[in-house]
């Protein structure tokens, strides 16, 4: 009974709860809420693969997918909706790639509704042509070339489509650099 307790007995102490732990499960953690409004349709593969990595980072249970727990059927499933899904989209990377070349800022637009345009047309392009990476030596710079590279060229599309009437000669003079500003910089 309850009053059975002599004095040398001590109740158990709770247990620490560790909410850092992967396996923690808070109030926002509740089985049949969605984590993201992106619905997998079987096109839109990569934008909701990054929401669902996204939203599983902000709730620390990343590491599920990532590898670094070892849950074969979380793994297995994460990597049968990616081999599913994740197509290459040749029809859509050439037409963003169109769009893209073809942004141009009109007299009346400002620089900021232009930039917008051109880095949701980059954005959406990202999520179909991924960074190179090396996973054959610790040393390797072909991500960091490649992410230079990017860049560089979007440098170029931005300050070709600026409208020359009024940007032409600050475009020369970025232009004329060596080395060339960083795109947030000439922005």
């Amino acid at each position: 009974m309850a009053g059975d307790q002599t004095p040398g007995d001590q109740p158990l102490p709770s247990p620490k709860i560790d909410t850092t732990s992967p396996f923690y499960l808070g109030t926002q953690d509740r089985p049949g809420d969605f984590i993201t409004s992106t619905r997998l349709k079987g096109e839109n593969y990569d934008k909701w693969a990054d929401d669902i990595q996204l939203a599983l980072e902000a709730r620390r249970k990343i590491r599920f997918l990532d590898g670094s727990i070892k849950a074969p059927r979380c793994e297995a499933a994460w990597d049968t909706h990616q081999t599913r899904f994740a197509l290459v989209n040749g029809p859509r990377i050439q037409q963003l790639k169109s769009s893209i070349a073809k942004c141009k800022q009109i007299k009346i637009m400002s620089v900021e509704t232009y930039f917008g345009k051109l880095s949701t047309l980059w954005e959406e392009l990202n999520h179909l042509e991924h960074l190179i990476t090396c996973a054959y030596c610790s040393a390797c710079t072909a991500g960091q070339q490649h992410e230079k590279r990017r860049e560089a060229s979007r440098l170029h599309q931005f300050l070709m489509g600026l409208c020359s009437k009024y940007y032409a000669h600050l475009r020369t003079n970025i232009f004329s650099q060596d080395p060339l500003r960083t795109l947030d910089r000439v922005f």
